[in-house]
């Protein structure tokens, strides 16, 4: 945490994201847009083989979780 307090970090991580666009200005370079995340429903398809699947399942149940709960925690990492 760069600063003594939450509002102290906050305000710095301010600071730094003006002079980073600032900076980004003076030399002509593009900022980019903000992303729009309500384009984005929270859900994938993702197929993996039968082998991995079966040990996210088991880790998942070792873990007293759903796999999906599993999953997610994995891919947050």
């Amino acid at each position: 945490m760069q600063g003594d307090t939450y509002a102290e970090a906050f305000e710095n991580i301010q600071d730094a994201m003006e002079g980073w666009i600032e900076t980004k200005l003076e030399n002509g370079l593009s900022i980019p847009k903000p992303v729009d995340e309500s384009q984005y429903s929270g859900k994938f398809v993702l197929r993996v083989p039968k082998t991995l699947h079966a040990r996210l399942v088991m880790e998942a149940e070792k873990e007293g979780v759903s796999l999906n709960q599993y999953a997610l925690y994995r891919l947050s990492m």
